[in-house]
């Protein structure tokens, strides 16, 4: 760990891990950049003194020591040797499948505190207003922990439930000739089947719709992305389990489990959105972009 000296030294840059396979690949192709203020301590009470409220501003800009740029934050020989365990007991194979997306386990612990750029003229900090119709919300959290690094990511917990009913109670045990005979059009993909002995098979759907609408930014073509992950269960080396995050990025495989629908695709059709601000130009009405599982 090595610390600035502020008389010579402006900007330190160092690629991560990620990157530097990214550059080896010839896919390091750089197009967003955002800033974060993890090293920033705006509240002295964290760190146990008092101070009076102008002297923030001289102490975080003149009297703090700075860090060098920490590129790595995990033992590289640590790592190694508990994948080498895993791998010897077959809880891993020999060869992992080379993919372009950076663990979120390892990202999340570089930097956890974006800036974010809210609209002009305005005092609100920028936050995403969320609708949710379906299951019941069983409990929330204002963060999430990953590999013991708590992340200000907030956490909504609900299942969704599907039950499939089979009713015989009309079941004939003869079904009469003619209908045998005569074609018959069975759309197996409807919640409700009917078959030709009068049995039904029903499903009883909770489907869980998200709307998802951001506020306090300026509205523009493009405001957000979804990245939707997968928590898989991992058994570590000394027998203990921790979940770990596996981002989807195979549109197929996304489709499996959620219909997603920008504002163009939701059907209906309004001139703003519910805060009451106007749609861009070249855009069509807006409405909340719709999330369905």
């Amino acid at each position: 760990m090595e610390f600035f000296d502020s008389k010579q030294e402006v900007i330190d840059i160092r690629l991560t891990q990620f990157g530097k396979k990214s550059i080896a690949k010839g896919s390091f192709k750089p197009v967003f950049y955002q800033f974060f203020d993890d090293d920033i301590l705006y509240n002295s009470e964290y760190a146990g003194f008092s101070e009076e409220q102008n002297s923030a501003e001289d102490r975080i800009l003149n009297n703090t020591p700075r860090i060098k740029t920490l590129h790595v934050n995990f033992g590289i020989e640590t790592s190694f040797k508990e994948e080498q365990k895993l791998i010897e007991s077959g809880q891993l194979p020999v060869y992992n499948i080379i993919k372009d997306d950076e663990d979120p386990r390892v990202a999340q612990k570089l930097l956890t505190y974006p800036l974010e750029k809210n609209e002009l003229n305005s005092q609100e900090a920028p936050r995403f207003k969320i609708g949710i119709s379906g299951p019941y919300i069983k409990n929330k959290s204002d963060t999430t922990t990953i590999d013991g690094v708590v992340v200000p990511i907030p956490q909504l917990n609900m299942t969704s439930s599907y039950t499939i009913i089979r009713d015989t109670r009309h079941k004939i045990n003869q079904i009469p000739q003619k209908v045998i005979d005569s074609e018959n059009y069975l759309d197996l993909t409807s919640d409700r089947v009917e078959f030709l002995d009068k049995t039904t098979i029903s499903i009883n759907r909770q489907d869980l719709i998200i709307d998802v609408n951001e506020l306090g930014v300026d509205l523009g073509l493009d405001n957000f992305e979804v990245e939707i992950f997968e928590i898989i269960e991992e058994e570590k080396s000394d027998g203990t389990k921790k979940d770990k995050l596996q981002k989807l990025s195979n549109r197929d495989e996304i489709k499996k489990f959620f219909d997603i629908r920008v504002d163009s695709m939701v059907p209906g059709n309004f001139g703003s959105s519910p805060d009451g601000r106007k749609s861009p130009k070249g855009k069509t009405p807006r409405m909340h972009p719709g999330v369905r599982k």
